[in-house]
Order: C-alpha cells, then structure tokens, then sequence
C-alpha cells in the first residue's frame, strides 16, 4: 500500500494509492531484492533478552513494555490516507513481540495488492464490509470475520460499505512506523472531516521500500458483484 497518472474515481483521497498504481510500477518495477527494514524481523520478536534494545519508533502514553493497560480512550491517534488508526501497543511497548490496532475506514477505502517481506497480519472485523484478497481469494469480509496474512503473501482492500472497523495486530511490531510515516497525527479520535495528508507517489514507494512492503497490482482485486 500502484498508482496511474491521475486518481481514480473511487480513490477521492480516501484509498491508500488508488488508480495512480500504474505509474508507480512502470516508473519503479518491482524487483526481486529487498531493502533492509528499519524494524525488527520474525527473530527478533517474541521473549525479550536482556540488554536488547527496543525498536525504534514513538511509545504509546502509559505503554510500559514491563505491563500496562490502556482505557478504552486511550491510544495513539493518527489519520492516515483518510482513515483512522488507534494504536493500542506498537513495537516500543512490547520490545518488538507486535503492534495491535483499531482501524476506521470510509467506503472507497482501498490498498492494492501488495505484500510484506516481514510481517504476518492477523485482521478481524467488526463493523461494515471490505472485500479482501488472501493470496487468490478474495474473502467478503463482514462483522466476525478473521483474516490470517502471513509474510509474503498477497494481498489487497476494497471498502464497500459506508464506514468499516476491524483490529489488527502486526508481528512482529515495528511495521506501524510505515503509518506513522505517512500520515499525520490525529487531532480528535474518529474519521477525520476534512482532508488529510495525501503523501506523493515518490513518498510512497521510498517509506514502502524501507519497511519492506512491495506493490504487485494497481488495483486491489474485486468480487464478482
């Protein structure tokens, strides 16, 4: 989460790259080496050591990577392409085990298919419906649906319904730093009502190669409907 010259009609700012994927391929193929991520890799997640330094990144507010607990208010809150992202842990507050999210999305909202070098996601749904690739399948995802993507598999979004929740939790933790980069602090915590940050073709493609994220189509594959 590539992008023709123009934006496509479904995009209005509200999918992550939208019709301007095209471009993005014929100006930068994909290719089949990978730069080196800024975050932990499977490794290096799971029971922390001593003296291992957390990842980098900004902790949540009253994250304790010893133990915490966050009010159902509390979180960090950052718009990103039109949407909402309320972390709840990141990397820095859990020595890099996972990052765990709630996302609120718009109808239109979409990610091309893409895939991640590190990262296995773990999506469940809880409110609206968003049509989902998993390597050939494209699931519809509704209201108790869980979605397993494990590293290097193909995958994309498409919103269809007029607002869409789900919590996420990324493994291991560092990858919501790709978030952070690109979008922009919240200022309350719901979907934003006026326009937000729209990075550039070239941001996109630089932050996606440093955390290892790779376009495969423009588009995110569709239903048959």
């Amino acid at each position: 989460m590539t992008l023709p010259i123009q934006f496509s009609r479904t995009f209005e700012r509200r999918g992550l790259l939208g019709g301007l994927a095209g471009a993005a391929l014929a100006a930068a193929p994909l290719t089949t080496g990978r730069a080196a991520p800024r975050h932990p890799t499977a490794q290096d997640a799971g029971t922390p050591t001593a003296g291992v330094v957390p990842p980098a990144g900004t902790p949540i507010p009253g994250a304790d990577p010893n133990g915490y607990m966050l009010g159902p208010d509390e979180g960090s809150f950052t718009y990103f392409v039109g949407g909402l992202i309320t972390f709840k842990a990141k990397g820095a507050d859990t020595r890099g085990a996972l990052s765990f999210f709630e996302v609120d999305v718009p109808y239109g909202w979409q990610a091309p298919v893409h895939r991640h070098a590190g990262e296995g996601e773990l999506f469940y749904i809880t409110q609206g419906e968003l049509e989902i690739l998993v390597n050939d399948t494209v699931h519809l995802a509704t209201p108790g649906c869980t979605l397993w993507i494990p590293p290097e598999t193909n995958h994309s979004i498409f919103v269809t319904s007029q607002v869409a929740r789900g919590v996420a939790v990324i493994t291991p933790g560092g990858f919501e730093q790709f978030f952070e980069d690109l979008g922009e602090p919240a200022t309350v915590p719901s979907l934003p009502t006026h326009p937000t940050r729209m990075p550039s073709l070239e941001e996109f493609l630089e932050v996606g190669a440093a955390y290892g994220w790779e376009f495969v189509e423009p588009e995110p594959r569709r239903l048959n409907r």
